[in-house]
């Protein structure tokens, strides 16, 4: 492996860690507060037009990462709606 796909590789694998994390964290502690509906709609957005560059341009480190960050912004939504939509029961009883 060349140097330069080492650092493309380490940087993807950082993002996976620090996004992920936030991620699992948010589904753990079942929270909204401060979370942004739009963070993981604007993720979303930007992680397929960079997946679709990725793909135009043949680039195996953008294409895994952004096919994550699509993942990730997927299950950011859905985790985000679950917990907001939980929080409105437990209020209302």
């Amino acid at each position: 492996m060349d140097l330069e796909m080492l650092v493309g590789w380490s940087a993807s694998l950082l993002l996976f860690i620090t996004v992920g994390s936030q991620v699992v964290k948010q589904y753990r502690e079942r929270s909204v507060e401060g979370v942004s509906r739009f963070l993981f709609v604007g993720q979303l957005m930007a992680s397929v037009l960079f997946l679709v560059y990725a793909v135009m341009g043949d680039n195996l480190v953008f294409i895994v990462s952004n096919a994550f960050m699509v993942a990730t912004a997927l299950a950011g939504q859905l985790i985000l709606l679950r917990n907001r939509r939980q929080a409105r029961g437990a209020s209302q009883r």
